[in-house]
């Protein structure tokens, strides 16, 4: 993001804010690490993702945390696929999506930027994708403006496991205590009153 001639980076320890769905997708963060690539920086050396396991990376971020709202995320993965370009290894990309249940997530995301951005997405891969889309028509009925239920909701659409979807579902409709008072505590209300905040803004 540029602001002002300056560019914001985000430095991310886990895929998103969001631990209780990064437990409901089985996604093989070492391996991710041990394929990461040699890229410099300002003159600095760094690490990078390999460009399928970083589309994923936008994918299930543009997906699970924003719900695929906002255009900042997609200009992300148009820019990826374009440079990338050739380079991008669609097959590891299916393999993967497909092994950690982000097959719902990638056909939704993927659709949704090659008809808003005219990005390249080849039809093949995207045919294959939607054969197990599961309730990703149904994620723009959950606004990630709305409350915390609506959006978690959203998520477990996405999520390839009933059973672990509906365990982060409920631990995301009832946190812990202590998180709760840090969160939404106040002195002068109860642990109902700071319930009651969070479910309705999250």
């Amino acid at each position: 993001e540029v602001e002002r001639g300056k560019v914001r980076i985000e430095l991310r320890s886990t895929l998103s804010q969001y631990p209780r769905w990064n437990r409901a997708f089985p996604i093989d963060t070492a391996a991710m690490r041990r394929r990461a690539l040699d890229a410099e920086l300002a003159g600095r050396r760094v690490r990078r993702l390999e460009d399928a396991d970083h589309l994923l990376y936008l994918l299930y971020h543009l997906g699970v945390v924003h719900l695929f709202r906002g255009p900042l995320w997609f200009l992300d993965l148009d820019r990826l696929l374009e440079t990338a370009g050739t380079r991008l290894g669609w097959a590891a990309f299916e393999r993967r999506a497909h092994a950690w249940g982000l097959a719902a997530c990638a056909a939704t995301g993927l659709d949704r930027v090659r008809r808003g951005l005219d990005s390249a997405v080849p039809d093949d891969v995207l045919a294959r994708l939607r054969r197990v889309r599961r309730g990703g028509g149904l994620i723009g009925a959950f606004d990630p403006g709305a409350g915390a239920l609506r959006r978690e909701a959203g998520r477990f659409l996405l999520s390839p496991s009933a059973p672990k979807g509906l365990a982060a579902l409920l631990e995301a409709a009832f946190p812990p205590r202590d998180w709760l008072a840090y969160r939404w505590g106040d002195p002068n209300r109860g642990y109902a009153s700071a319930w009651l905040r969070h479910l309705r803004r999250g």
